[in-house]
């Protein structure tokens, strides 16, 4: 929610709201296909914990491995998918949380469909999370997104 106020550690994604959103859209706007990813700057990125970075480093990889493509920022966040990829959801199998997004990428890159990725300069939020609650947060996250990259890589198209 953008209620003014950052929640389990998302308050970057307020920063972002606030301040890079529009020309996020903007740059989506002039070509509505394929996917547009918000990445962090390798400057960003290495702002954010050891653990964290560990685990998105290796749900890159993943996707670099099983595309045969460049590793990206695939985990910030904020995202748009073109609309008539919404017709797949409703063959996910279970639960997947943070995997229906890696799942969609899967598809609209088994489609063929561009990617376009748009560097921003974001800070990561204050109230981050720390410790074993990271950890645990990064595992179950993981879990989702190769999940997803799995039933993306299946799914009949």
């Amino acid at each position: 929610t953008l209620r003014g106020e950052a929640t389990d550690g998302e308050g970057d994604k307020i920063d972002f709201a606030k301040n890079h959103a529009r020309v996020f859209v903007q740059e989506f706007l002039k070509s509505k296909e394929g996917i547009m990813l918000a990445v962090r700057s390798k400057k960003s990125f290495h702002k954010y914990p050891k653990y964290q970075k560990a685990m998105e480093k290796f749900l890159w990889e993943s996707y670099g491995s099983l595309f045969g493509s460049k590793t990206t920022d695939i985990s910030y966040g904020p995202r748009i998918f073109p609309e008539y990829l919404v017709r797949y959801m409703e063959h996910i199998e279970g639960k997947i949380g943070f995997g229906w997004q890696s799942y969609l990428m899967t598809i609209s890159l088994r489609l063929e469909l561009p990617l376009k990725e748009i560097v921003f300069s974001i800070d990561p939020p204050p109230d981050i999370q720390k410790g074993q609650e990271v950890v645990l947060h990064r595992i179950w996250q993981a879990k989702d997104y190769l999940n997803g990259f799995i039933q993306g890589l299946r799914i009949n198209l």
